[in-house]
């Protein structure tokens, strides 16, 4: 049984044959860890609290995997990384959210977007202050 993240179907799930993290959608199942243009279905995820997210994702690891050892291989960058490239605002408000509530450390390519948000005029002080803290912090984390 996967996670259901959203009222509009999108649930997560991993393949034990295929050691990798699914998401799906409309009937079609799609793997995270891959970028293509239904990349942006997995935005919603970021909707869910991030403790309430990973409290799901170690339960579901428990019940259908008979592990908590892939809690640290869910795909967390793919997810930022989609975030980040819409330039939205209100995604961005939502992956800074999911940044600012963890310990969660992402890769460098990542944190250099965050900084990059930060610098750009486009985007509010208030999210652009957010990124530059929310780099600064992770980039502590290395």
């Amino acid at each position: 049984m996967p996670i259901v993240c959203d009222e509009n179907g999108l649930s997560v799930s991993f393949d034990k044959n295929k050691e990798r993290w699914f998401y799906s959608i409309g009937g079609e199942k799609y793997p995270i860890d891959e970028e293509g243009p239904s990349s942006v279905s997995l935005l919603p995820l970021l909707r869910i609290r991030y403790s309430d997210f990973q409290q799901n994702l170690s339960q579901y690891l428990r019940n259908e995997c008979k592990t908590t050892m892939l809690d640290a291989s869910f795909p967390y960058n793919n997810i930022l990384r989609v975030a980040l490239s819409v330039q939205s605002e209100g995604w961005i408000s939502l992956a800074l959210k999911w940044i600012e509530d963890s310990n969660y450390s992402i890769g460098e390519s990542s944190i250099e977007d965050f900084r990059r948000i930060g610098s750009i005029k486009y985007y509010s002080q208030k999210i652009r202050h957010r990124a530059i803290r929310a780099s600064a912090r992770l980039a502590g984390k290395k």
